[in-house]
């Protein structure tokens, strides 16, 4: 669409049979090698590596064990409520990492949409909470090591909800931002 000299945009439609099932926007530039000119006063308050209590989804029954084939990923229990039966704040944090390899810049942008929706925490069904619309910025190429993940709702109204996550390398720069409209879960 667009082949500028600070940013290029092009668009992507992914089809099944003669049905659009995907519309994407994607814009490209150059990341920043330089580090920030500011960042927010204590961008993330989770230790850079997980601790000794955090849930290894690998080990547990449901839906997360299949992606973590793929990745390391790493849940305080005190930010999973609903993984017992009980509800909590609409928010999700974790450590994620890929495996035998260190993250690199797709796999933060994969980070940005990988722990479980927030919604999760409030109560009600678990299960497919399609996304709707997603915006990713991509910040900067990640240190090696674990990612920190943080995921929040502002509004959840009727069956959507928005979610906010920040992905913070082990050196604490903030590598992805992203912010989606999602649907939740419907009744079983």
């Amino acid at each position: 669409m667009k082949l500028g000299r600070t940013a290029s945009v092009c668009t992507a439609r992914l089809y099944q049979g003669d049905r659009a099932m995907l519309s994407a926007s994607v814009t490209t530039g150059r990341l920043p090698d330089d580090a920030p000119r500011w960042v927010t006063p204590g961008l993330t308050s989770m230790p850079a590596l997980p601790t000794d209590t955090a849930l290894d989804p690998s080990l547990q029954r449901g839906p997360g064990r299949t992606l973590a084939k793929a990745c390391a990923m790493r849940f305080d229990p005190a930010d999973m409520p609903f993984a017992t039966g009980k509800t909590g704040d609409a928010a999700m944090r974790g450590w994620v990492r890929p495996l035998g390899e260190e993250p690199d810049a797709l796999f933060a942008l994969l980070a940005g949409d990988i722990l479980p929706p927030t919604v999760f925490n409030l109560g009600g069904d678990v299960g497919w909470a399609p996304t709707v619309q997603l915006t990713a910025l991509l910040r900067g190429r990640p240190s090696p090591g674990w990612l920190r993940c943080e995921s929040e709702s502002r509004t959840v109204a009727g069956t959507w909800f928005d979610e906010d996550t920040s992905v913070v390398d082990e050196s604490g720069r903030l590598v992805c931002q992203a912010r989606q409209l999602a649907l939740a879960p419907l009744p079983r």
